[in-house]
This record gives structure tokens, C-alpha cells and sequence, in this order.
């Protein structure tokens, strides 16, 4: 039996586009989960612009757990999930944890025999989302430091972001991109020009305009925000910008008023959320400016949700990951830190008793 991931038959989360009949995973954490009675499972799907060590990453969670985690092959294949001796009801999450940059993924088919069945698992009262750079990916978070990137080594359901929503209890979606920022990616030392091919207030409003160009369908599709409205958005950008910024105060004021904008657009896309922007970790240089965009969004707007929650660089004591990123650990206290944040200004109310990591 070949069931097609739609609606009715699991749960999409995360941003989505569908292409030649099948679902694409757009950003790190995207992922469909289903209710599954049976004993055998398998799973159809499609990548491409597979690279030397740039294969996607999926992991495998049953009832929560971790089960498994796979690289795409190029091309259409068919992977075994499951694989019991009796029939069993379980809880399936199939993500995608490598980001959207490297080799796409897509869910074709799920397949099964005739007398299993598949249904969708509920969605959960709360939502969040998190708009972000590599940090937000989980890059290099399962790497040490001086090893060379891998996806192998990049581990989204491991990052501050995924870890935060689910102490929360909350419906999450990433929309990050290794390298990216508001007025600049990241560029070297001796780089005079930033680099702006590609931006977060250009693609935000998009489904995914980084694979829709890869593909050569132009327009990119806009996403549908009424999928997934909300009720927190964490901005984590700055810390590219910083490397062509450079403390200088012309381009610092213009990073300023163009972080402002951008905070204006999550606005108009996320009406009723409270936003949180934050920087700090790897990077530092430009703490100040974030916060001085906040307070420049909100004495021109009157909004008040929009609060800045600097994180410490201090965090990165338990190690670095590939190329000084945080590294698990780090990212465990990201998120403790981030959720007492969100619990002690009363976005939400208490969820657990004690420390989720």
C-alpha cells in the first residue's frame, strides 16, 4: 500500500512546498508525523543536489525517541523505517535535520501493507518559531572543533531551537540558513563588499526561494502563514552581519534600521505574536545594535511585543562544535536559558516541574 503525506493522512510542520507530486522539506526541523498500526514501513523519497558530504540528514523518532538517521541518496529511493516481528502502534516522526542549503528532501510515498493503517497525529495548542542562521540549523553541533563540515555532524532536532519548543510543549517551525543575515552573509576579513545574494528579509516571506531557484521556478512561491500562525517568533540573526559590520558606525546604522524593518515584516506576517530577538553567542559585536533596533522598531510603531534577550557567550564552555559553533551541550543551555526567559516574562504559562535538559 502507497499512502501520499498529505494532510489527511499525517502532520506537516515546518515550512513545505510540493513539487512534481511530492511533499519537499523545506528548513532544518521540517517534519511529518503519523500514527502507524503495522509491522513493516517504508519510506519513498527524492533528493538531489547531493554533494560530497552534503547528503540530507533524516532522523527516524518513534513515540519521541530517537530510532534512526539516514543519508538521502541522489535520486528516488525506498528506505525501511520499521521493521517489527508483530503489529504495533506507534507514533512516527520522520524530520529533516540538515538545512535547507545542502541536498533537498522530499517524501513521496509511505509504504506499507494493506492491513496497516496511518493517521495523523494532533497539533499542538502552542506555536513557535524561529528565525535564524547556522546556530539555529544545528551546524556542527554533533562535530568537534577543527573537523571539516559534514551534515553527519549537523543535528537540527538537537538545536537550542527544537530543544526550546518542545520544553515548551509547542508546534515549531525553523526558517534558518547557515551563513545568512539582514544586511550581509558572512564574509572574510579582508572582504570590503557584504555579501548579498542571499538575505533573510528576502526569503522570509517565501515557502523556500532558495530551492525554487535551485529548481528555476520564478517566481518563488509564497508561503501561506495562516499554516502556522505564531504566538512567539525568535529572531537570532546578527552574528553574519557582524563579520562585514565590523564596528564601522555608517554600516552599523544601517544594520540598525534594517533589522528595525525586518522586525516590522515578522510583524505584519505574525500578528498576534511576542518577539523575541536575540544574539550572543558566537558573536557579540553587535548586541547593542540589536537592542537599539528593538527600541527603534518600537518607538516607531507603539508595538510593545517585541522584547531583546541577549544569551552568554559564556555558553560555549562545554566545547565548540565544527567550525566554533556550539556544540550539544551549548545548545541544551541555550534552550534552558531561552525557555525560563519566555516562562519568567509570562509569554507562556509553567509547562514542567524542572530542568528538561
Amino acid at each position: 500500500m502507497n499512502i501520499r503525506p498529505s494532510d489527511e493522512k499525517v502532520k506537516i510542520m515546518g515550512r513545505f512546498e510540493w513539487k512534481d507530486n511530492m511533499l519537499y522539506l523545506c528548513y532544518s526541523g521540517a517534519y511529518i508525523e503519523f500514527i502507524f498500526s503495522g509491522s513493516q514501513l517504508s519510506v519513498r523519497m527524492f533528493s538531489e543536489f547531493v554533494r560530497e558530504k552534503e547528503s540530507c540528514m533524516i532522523a527516524v523518532f518513534i513515540n519521541g525517541n530517537s530510532h534512526s538517521v539516514f543519508p538521502l541518496k541522489e535520486g528516488m529511493h525506498d528506505y525501511r523505517i520499521i521493521d517489527f516481528n508483530e503489529t504495533k502502534t506507534v507514533i512516527v516522526r520522520l524530520m529533516k535535520i540538515s538545512e535547507e542549503q545542502y541536498a533537498s528532501s522530499a517524501v513521496c510515498n509511505l509504504i506499507t501493507d494493506d492491513t496497516a493503517y496511518i493517521k495523523p497525529t494532533g497539533y499542538l495548542d502552542r506555536r513557535i518559531e524561529f528565525i535564524g542562521d547556522s546556530i539555529t540549523c544545528g551546524y556542527g553541533n554533533e562535530g568537534t572543533e577543527g573537523d571539516e563540515f559534514s551534515t553527519a555532524d549537523e543535528n537540527a532536532s538537537k538545536s537550542y531551537a527544537v530543544l526550546t519548543a518542545q520544553s515548551l510543549q509547542a508546534d515549531f517551525s525553523l526558517i534558518s540558513f547557515s551563513g545568512i543575515g539582514i544586511t550581509s552573509r558572512y564574509v572574510e576579513p579582508e572582504a570590503v563588499e557584504p555579501l548579498t545574494d542571499i538575505l533573510m528579509p528576502e526569503i522570509y516571506p517565501y515557502s523556500d526561494w532558495y530551492l525554487d531557484r535551485r529548481k528555476g521556478c520564478e517566481p518563488a512561491e509564497k508561503w501561506d502563514f495562516n499554516r502556522f500562525q505564531a504566538e512567539i517568533v525568535v529572531i537570532n540573526l546578527g552574528t553574519n552581519d557582524a563579520s562585514y559590520v565590523r564596528n564601522n558606525p555608517d554600516k552599523k546604522r544601517r544594520f540598525i534600521i534594517k533589522y528595525a524593518e525586518f522586525i516590522y515584516m515578522v510583524r505584519r506576517y505574525n500578528t498576534n505574536a511576542e518577539i523575541i530577538c536575540t544574539i550572543g553567542v558566537m558573536e557579540s559585536r553587535l548586541s547593542d545594535a540589536v537592542k537599539k533596533s528593538v527600541e527603534l522598531y518600537k518607538e516607531k510603531t507603539g508595538d510593545k511585543r517585541v522584547v531583546f534577550f541577549l544569551q552568554d557567550m559564556q555558553l560555549k564552555n562545554d566545547g565548540c562544535g565544527t567550525a566554533m559553533h556550539p556544540s550539544v551541550r551549548t545548545h541544551e543551555k541555550m534552550a534552558w536559558k531561552l525557555t525560563r526567559f519566555i516562562l519568567d516574562n509570562n509569554f507562556w504559562k509553567e509547562v514542567f516541574a524542572s530542568h528538561p535538559f
